[in-house]
């Protein structure tokens, strides 16, 4: 086979230019490889010889950027020039390093979890995105999205959704069927926790906060009933903690069989006592527990604690805004009701004192109530009407303000007040004192509270 004269200066001209390389090539300390390498690719080098090149490379970025564009070129992949390859790979090592402490609060501020965060664990979360003339890495916020739900998520108590199938009524008692118990839950902000976790890991921050949020049960009509939007209007809570276990076990039947998925329609008034279903006797299912009696003393009687679940019940209806008909607070200050509202209580006695209010939405109601461990809820639902409730205290006679009138007197020494303030859509306004007199109020509670505030 002849060559000419052009292929034999084609191949000359080659071989020097590659003998250039080799010769220079160990003496480029400063990063010169990666225009070395950028220069044989451009040259078309022969593989044999880029593999003597790349033997001469100075740095393991270097030497990675140049097996990275064999291994794009293979894939029939464009590739940016070996510099930028190379700085992405050093940028990429540095991300590897990056570590962030991610503390999982629940939405009242308690601990949920700790999560010990890098890149170096996590290196999917590591994207990279190539053009023709750059070469960068990501955090890509899909991935950590994906890992939050897999890992973090299972770790959360959600709410719980039930179904509301219709309308019973039993013994002059009207109440829903349900599917179970709507509870509130908590849930993690997923968009927003991936891009937060993006940012601290990108800019090499040691710890950041993800707070949950409290997401409440929803009752869903099932039912060929007209019930409406069924909305949680307000929620009663209170503890029992330090109960006997007759005072619990009776607190538990209230709340359970008897307060639970009861149903008032537009306009009809709720009575607790109705709620029992009959007389609280031993026969019945109660258990002795501590009832005041006379005003100030202590004995057993069958129900003793059912007066905490007419106490949550109260509280869910002054939050909700309707009108209180009748309800009277304990003649002895109860421990029990200090948490969540002290002062805002209710007793109630089986044809002697009984807690009433007012259905005044236009629209049904389903009240829900259960327990969880020594903790009591009631929750209203139905359709709003746009009221709002605001609800201040609680006052004593040391720190009452002096708007604050009762009967055109002032806030006695055992006495606790707060004052109620709904807002109606059409502008009117209805405020209230809600006031709970006791024979004798702990000092103790009154300073407390002002240590308090």
């Amino acid at each position: 086979m002849k060559y000419s004269c052009r292929h034999i200066l084609a191949t000359y001209f080659s071989l020097l230019s590659v003998l250039t390389l080799v010769i220079f090539a160990p003496s480029a300390h400063d990063g010169s490889n990666v225009q070395l390498l950028s220069l044989r690719s451009s040259i078309g080098v022969p593989s044999v010889l880029a593999t003597m090149l790349d033997y001469h490379s100075d740095t393991l970025q270097e030497r990675v950027a140049g097996r990275l564009q064999k291994r794009l070129y293979s894939q029939g992949k464009q590739s940016p020039p070996l510099d930028k390859l190379a700085q992405a790979i050093t940028q990429r090592q540095s991300l590897l390093s990056h570590k962030v402490r991610a503390d999982i609060r629940s939405s009242n501020g308690d601990q949920h979890k700790v999560w010990d965060v890098s890149l170096h664990a996590y290196p999917l979360w590591i994207h990279p995105e190539f053009s023709l003339t750059d070469a960068v890495y990501t955090v890509d916020t899909s991935e950590i999205a994906k890992t939050i739900e897999a890992e973090i998520e299972p770790s959360i108590q959600a709410p719980v959704d039930v179904e509301v199938t219709g309308i019973t009524l039993q013994k002059n008692i009207t109440r829903v069927s349900t599917s179970g118990v709507a509870k509130k839950g908590q849930a993690i902000d997923i968009a927003s926790a991936s891009s937060d976790l993006k940012k601290a890991l990108v800019e090499d921050v040691s710890g950041i906060e993800i707070q949950l949020l409290e997401k409440n049960g929803q009752l869903r009509n099932v039912s060929e009933i007209d019930l409406g939007k069924l909305e949680l209007l307000a929620s009663g809570k209170s503890d029992f903690t330090g109960s006997t276990y007759a005072r619990a076990y009776n607190v538990r039947k209230a709340l359970n069989e008897h307060v639970n998925n009861m149903y008032v329609a537009p306009g009809e008034t709720f009575s607790f006592n109705s709620t029992l279903g009959g007389p609280v006797s031993e026969r019945r299912g109660w258990k002795m527990a501590k009832v005041i009696f006379g005003g100030t003393e202590l004995r057993p009687a069958p129900g003793g604690g059912i007066c905490q679940a007419s106490t949550t019940v109260y509280r869910a209806a002054v939050l909700a805004g309707f009108p209180v008909l009748e309800r009277r607070s304990h003649s002895l200050y109860v421990s029990y009701y200090k948490k969540y509202g002290v002062g805002i209580d209710a007793t109630i006695f089986p044809g002697v004192q009984d807690l009433t209010f007012v259905n005044d939405t236009g629209y049904p109601v389903i009240i829900q109530a259960y327990n969880d461990g020594n903790e009591a809820y009631v929750n209203v639902y139905g359709t709003s009407d746009g009221r709002t409730v605001d609800l201040q205290g609680p006052y004593f006679s040391s720190n009452y303000p002096d708007s604050l009138f009762i009967d055109g007197r002032r806030v006695a020494r055992n006495e606790v007040a707060w004052t109620q303030t709904v807002q109606y859509p059409n502008g009117r306004t209805e405020e209230s004192i809600i006031v709970s007199r006791y024979h004798e109020l702990p000092s103790y509670v009154r300073t407390e509270f002002a240590l308090a505030e």
